[in-house]
Protein backbone atom coordinates (compact mmCIF):
# COMPACT_ATOMS: atom_id res chain seq x y z
CA UNK A 1 0.00 0.00 0.00
CA UNK A 2 1.24 3.44 -0.68
CA UNK A 3 2.44 5.19 2.50
CA UNK A 4 -0.51 6.16 4.53
CA UNK A 5 0.68 10.08 4.49
CA UNK A 6 -0.43 10.00 0.30
CA UNK A 7 -3.77 9.27 1.02
CA UNK A 8 -5.08 9.30 4.27
CA UNK A 9 -3.45 10.97 7.75
CA UNK A 10 -4.92 14.40 8.66
CA UNK A 11 -3.57 17.05 7.90
CA UNK A 12 -4.31 20.93 6.53
CA UNK A 13 -3.51 22.57 3.37
CA UNK A 14 -3.07 25.99 1.75
CA UNK A 15 -3.40 27.64 -1.34
CA UNK A 16 0.01 28.14 -3.68
CA UNK A 17 0.08 30.37 -6.95
CA UNK A 18 0.41 26.95 -8.74
CA UNK A 19 -2.88 27.48 -9.94
CA UNK A 20 -4.83 29.32 -12.35
CA UNK A 21 -8.35 30.41 -11.31
CA UNK A 22 -9.85 28.44 -14.27
CA UNK A 23 -9.69 25.39 -13.23
CA UNK A 24 -7.90 24.55 -16.46
CA UNK A 25 -4.04 22.94 -15.39
CA UNK A 26 -1.24 25.51 -15.94
CA UNK A 27 1.46 25.47 -17.61
CA UNK A 28 4.99 24.91 -16.44
CA UNK A 29 6.03 28.11 -18.57
CA UNK A 30 4.53 30.63 -16.58
CA UNK A 31 7.50 29.61 -13.74
CA UNK A 32 9.95 29.80 -16.41
CA UNK A 33 11.23 25.85 -16.60
CA UNK A 34 13.01 24.69 -18.88
CA UNK A 35 11.56 21.38 -20.26
CA UNK A 36 8.46 20.00 -21.60
CA UNK A 37 4.95 21.03 -20.13
CA UNK A 38 3.96 18.59 -17.33
CA UNK A 39 2.03 17.63 -14.47
CA UNK A 40 1.97 14.66 -11.76
CA UNK A 41 0.90 11.34 -13.55
CA UNK A 42 1.70 8.62 -10.76
CA UNK A 43 3.23 8.65 -7.31
CA UNK A 44 4.30 4.92 -6.15
CA UNK A 45 6.64 3.92 -3.04
CA UNK A 46 9.17 1.29 -3.51
CA UNK A 47 8.21 -1.69 -1.65
CA UNK A 48 4.54 -1.61 -2.45
CA UNK A 49 2.50 -2.70 -5.52
CA UNK A 50 -0.10 0.39 -4.91
CA UNK A 51 0.14 3.52 -7.39
CA UNK A 52 -1.55 6.98 -6.72
CA UNK A 53 -2.87 8.05 -10.60
CA UNK A 54 -3.59 11.31 -11.40
CA UNK A 55 -5.66 11.51 -14.66
CA UNK A 56 -5.88 14.51 -17.76
CA UNK A 57 -9.14 14.77 -19.82
CA UNK A 58 -8.25 17.22 -22.06
CA UNK A 59 -6.35 20.00 -19.86
CA UNK A 60 -8.33 19.39 -16.89
CA UNK A 61 -7.46 17.24 -14.18
CA UNK A 62 -10.20 14.91 -14.15
CA UNK A 63 -9.50 11.83 -11.74
CA UNK A 64 -7.90 10.72 -8.60
CA UNK A 65 -7.20 6.85 -8.13
CA UNK A 66 -5.18 4.10 -6.65
CA UNK A 67 -4.86 0.53 -7.36
CA UNK A 68 -5.35 -0.29 -3.86
CA UNK A 69 -9.27 1.15 -4.51
CA UNK A 70 -8.67 3.24 -1.48
CA UNK A 71 -8.99 6.44 -2.90
CA UNK A 72 -11.05 8.08 -5.53
CA UNK A 73 -12.48 11.79 -6.84
CA UNK A 74 -14.15 11.85 -10.05
CA UNK A 75 -14.09 15.72 -10.89
CA UNK A 76 -16.57 17.74 -12.81
CA UNK A 77 -16.28 21.23 -14.42
CA UNK A 78 -18.64 23.97 -15.42
CA UNK A 79 -17.71 27.02 -17.01
CA UNK A 80 -13.99 25.87 -16.58
CA UNK A 81 -14.50 25.70 -13.11
CA UNK A 82 -14.60 22.20 -10.64
CA UNK A 83 -18.19 22.15 -9.77
CA UNK A 84 -18.66 18.57 -8.35
CA UNK A 85 -16.24 16.17 -6.69
CA UNK A 86 -17.53 12.28 -6.07
CA UNK A 87 -15.77 9.75 -4.71
CA UNK A 88 -14.45 7.74 -1.73
CA UNK A 89 -11.66 7.35 0.74
CA UNK A 90 -10.83 4.41 3.55
CA UNK A 91 -9.58 4.74 6.73
CA UNK A 92 -5.55 2.71 6.24
CA UNK A 93 -6.26 0.62 9.40
CA UNK A 94 -9.99 0.05 9.67
CA UNK A 95 -10.98 0.34 6.01
CA UNK A 96 -13.82 1.72 7.02
CA UNK A 97 -15.31 3.61 3.45
CA UNK A 98 -16.51 6.80 3.65
CA UNK A 99 -18.51 8.25 0.04
CA UNK A 100 -19.10 11.64 -0.58
CA UNK A 101 -20.34 13.85 -3.09
CA UNK A 102 -19.98 17.76 -2.68
CA UNK A 103 -20.61 20.82 -5.21
CA UNK A 104 -18.38 23.91 -5.11
CA UNK A 105 -20.38 26.87 -4.40
CA UNK A 106 -18.49 30.06 -5.84
CA UNK A 107 -18.79 34.08 -5.53
CA UNK A 108 -17.34 36.49 -8.14
CA UNK A 109 -15.18 33.15 -9.26
CA UNK A 110 -13.79 33.05 -5.85
CA UNK A 111 -14.91 29.24 -4.19
CA UNK A 112 -16.80 30.17 -0.93
CA UNK A 113 -18.21 26.50 0.47
CA UNK A 114 -18.75 23.19 -0.26
CA UNK A 115 -21.56 21.75 0.19
CA UNK A 116 -23.06 17.41 -0.04
CA UNK A 117 -23.33 14.66 1.78
CA UNK A 118 -20.97 11.91 3.02
CA UNK A 119 -21.91 8.22 4.30
CA UNK A 120 -19.59 6.68 6.44
CA UNK A 121 -20.54 3.37 7.67
CA UNK A 122 -24.58 3.23 6.80
CA UNK A 123 -24.44 6.85 8.82
CA UNK A 124 -25.12 9.92 5.86
CA UNK A 125 -24.05 13.24 7.29
CA UNK A 126 -24.93 16.66 5.66
CA UNK A 127 -21.25 18.31 4.92
CA UNK A 128 -20.78 22.09 4.47
CA UNK A 129 -17.45 23.70 4.03
CA UNK A 130 -16.61 27.81 4.46
CA UNK A 131 -13.62 28.84 3.40
CA UNK A 132 -11.79 31.88 4.70
CA UNK A 133 -8.75 34.25 2.99
CA UNK A 134 -6.77 36.61 4.05
CA UNK A 135 -4.94 38.93 1.31
CA UNK A 136 -5.84 36.55 -1.15
CA UNK A 137 -4.11 33.24 0.61
CA UNK A 138 -6.53 30.67 2.17
CA UNK A 139 -5.91 31.21 5.92
CA UNK A 140 -8.70 29.15 7.51
CA UNK A 141 -10.90 26.27 6.30
CA UNK A 142 -14.54 24.76 8.64
CA UNK A 143 -16.29 22.49 8.48
CA UNK A 144 -19.65 20.94 9.59
CA UNK A 145 -21.04 17.23 9.43
CA UNK A 146 -24.54 16.72 10.09
CA UNK A 147 -26.17 13.21 10.82
CA UNK A 148 -29.39 12.40 8.91
CA UNK A 149 -31.69 10.85 10.57
CA UNK A 150 -33.24 11.42 14.46
CA UNK A 151 -31.21 13.55 16.33
CA UNK A 152 -28.75 14.87 14.51
CA UNK A 153 -24.82 15.09 16.14
CA UNK A 154 -23.10 17.49 14.45
CA UNK A 155 -19.29 17.01 14.15
CA UNK A 156 -16.89 19.80 12.96
CA UNK A 157 -13.05 20.24 11.65
CA UNK A 158 -11.25 23.26 11.42
CA UNK A 159 -7.81 24.21 9.82
CA UNK A 160 -5.71 27.43 10.59
CA UNK A 161 -3.08 27.55 7.97
CA UNK A 162 -0.03 30.46 8.14
CA UNK A 163 2.51 30.92 5.33
CA UNK A 164 6.19 32.28 4.87
CA UNK A 165 5.57 33.67 1.16
CA UNK A 166 3.86 31.61 -0.61
CA UNK A 167 4.70 28.12 1.05
CA UNK A 168 2.46 26.44 3.37
CA UNK A 169 4.47 27.23 7.19
CA UNK A 170 2.06 25.63 9.36
CA UNK A 171 -1.31 23.79 9.71
CA UNK A 172 -3.41 23.33 13.00
CA UNK A 173 -5.97 20.97 13.03
CA UNK A 174 -8.73 20.85 15.36
CA UNK A 175 -11.89 18.60 15.47
CA UNK A 176 -14.80 18.65 18.15
CA UNK A 177 -18.63 18.99 18.43
CA UNK A 178 -21.24 21.56 17.79
CA UNK A 179 -23.08 23.07 20.82
CA UNK A 180 -25.62 25.11 18.82
CA UNK A 181 -23.25 27.67 16.80
CA UNK A 182 -20.62 27.38 19.17
CA UNK A 183 -17.52 24.97 18.57
CA UNK A 184 -16.62 22.36 21.46
CA UNK A 185 -13.27 21.24 21.13
CA UNK A 186 -11.85 17.89 21.38
CA UNK A 187 -8.60 17.80 23.57
CA UNK A 188 -5.16 18.13 22.01
CA UNK A 189 -4.66 19.77 18.44
CA UNK A 190 -2.60 18.54 15.35
CA UNK A 191 -0.17 20.90 14.04
CA UNK A 192 2.08 20.42 11.31
CA UNK A 193 5.28 22.47 10.40
CA UNK A 194 6.94 22.97 7.27
CA UNK A 195 10.75 23.93 6.79
CA UNK A 196 13.43 24.01 4.89
CA UNK A 197 11.55 24.52 1.29
CA UNK A 198 14.04 23.90 -1.80
CA UNK A 199 13.79 26.25 -4.89
CA UNK A 200 12.72 23.84 -7.53
CA UNK A 201 8.66 23.09 -8.20
CA UNK A 202 6.32 20.86 -6.35
CA UNK A 203 5.70 17.75 -8.09
CA UNK A 204 2.08 18.70 -7.32
CA UNK A 205 2.18 21.94 -9.46
CA UNK A 206 -0.71 22.44 -11.57
CA UNK A 207 -3.03 20.86 -9.88
CA UNK A 208 -6.44 23.06 -10.25
CA UNK A 209 -6.50 25.79 -6.81
CA UNK A 210 -10.04 25.01 -6.06
CA UNK A 211 -9.08 21.22 -5.74
CA UNK A 212 -6.21 22.36 -3.27
CA UNK A 213 -9.01 23.97 -1.38
CA UNK A 214 -10.86 20.96 -1.60
CA UNK A 215 -8.08 18.68 -0.26
CA UNK A 216 -8.50 20.81 3.51
CA UNK A 217 -12.31 18.97 3.58
CA UNK A 218 -10.51 15.74 2.39
CA UNK A 219 -8.07 14.05 4.85
CA UNK A 220 -5.11 13.86 3.17
CA UNK A 221 -0.83 14.21 3.90
CA UNK A 222 -0.21 15.75 0.72
CA UNK A 223 1.09 19.45 0.13
CA UNK A 224 -0.84 20.72 -2.92
CA UNK A 225 -0.45 24.26 -2.28
CA UNK A 226 2.82 25.04 -1.98
CA UNK A 227 5.07 25.98 -5.27
CA UNK A 228 8.21 24.71 -3.70
CA UNK A 229 9.34 21.53 -1.75
CA UNK A 230 9.61 20.92 2.20
CA UNK A 231 12.50 19.00 3.21
CA UNK A 232 11.62 19.01 6.85
CA UNK A 233 7.30 18.38 7.77
CA UNK A 234 7.34 18.08 11.63
CA UNK A 235 4.45 16.88 13.17
CA UNK A 236 2.88 17.89 16.72
CA UNK A 237 0.02 15.26 17.79
CA UNK A 238 -1.00 16.21 21.37
CA UNK A 239 2.26 17.00 22.43
CA UNK A 240 4.29 14.36 21.02
CA UNK A 241 6.39 15.09 18.05
CA UNK A 242 7.80 13.37 15.11
CA UNK A 243 9.96 14.74 12.22
CA UNK A 244 10.57 13.62 9.26
CA UNK A 245 13.65 14.76 6.72
CA UNK A 246 12.42 14.33 3.35
CA UNK A 247 15.67 14.57 -0.10
CA UNK A 248 14.74 15.24 -3.62
CA UNK A 249 16.02 14.13 -6.67
CA UNK A 250 14.75 16.35 -9.84
CA UNK A 251 14.76 16.20 -13.87
CA UNK A 252 15.30 18.31 -16.07
CA UNK A 253 12.35 20.32 -15.68
CA UNK A 254 13.09 20.94 -12.10
CA UNK A 255 10.78 18.81 -10.54
CA UNK A 256 11.22 15.87 -7.87
CA UNK A 257 11.68 12.47 -9.76
CA UNK A 258 12.02 10.79 -6.95
CA UNK A 259 12.00 11.73 -2.67
CA UNK A 260 13.85 9.69 0.15
CA UNK A 261 12.09 9.86 3.52
CA UNK A 262 13.81 7.52 6.64
CA UNK A 263 14.89 5.22 3.15
CA UNK A 264 11.58 4.96 1.78
CA UNK A 265 11.59 6.31 -1.44
CA UNK A 266 8.96 7.66 -3.66
CA UNK A 267 8.88 8.29 -7.56
CA UNK A 268 7.22 10.15 -9.18
CA UNK A 269 6.20 10.27 -13.27
CA UNK A 270 4.38 13.13 -14.85
CA UNK A 271 2.51 13.52 -18.35
CA UNK A 272 2.62 16.13 -20.97
CA UNK A 273 -0.45 18.27 -22.09
CA UNK A 274 -1.39 20.93 -24.84
CA UNK A 275 -2.10 24.69 -23.28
Amino acid sequence: MINKNFILGISSLAMAISCNSSGDIIGMDEINLNGPHQIIHTMSTAGSNNKLTFSVGGNKFVKLSDLDNTVLHQISYSNNKISNITGFYKDPITGVQSDFNLSFVYNNNVLTTLQGTEATAGVTSDVHTDFTYTNGKLTKTFTTKTTQGGTPVVTYTQSDLSYTGYNLSQSIFTSGTMNGNIPVPAPGAFTTTYTGYDSKVSYLYGLPKEYAYFSTYYPTGLNLLSPNNAQIETKDINGVTTTKNIAYIYGNSAMPTTSTENGTVTSYTYQAWNN
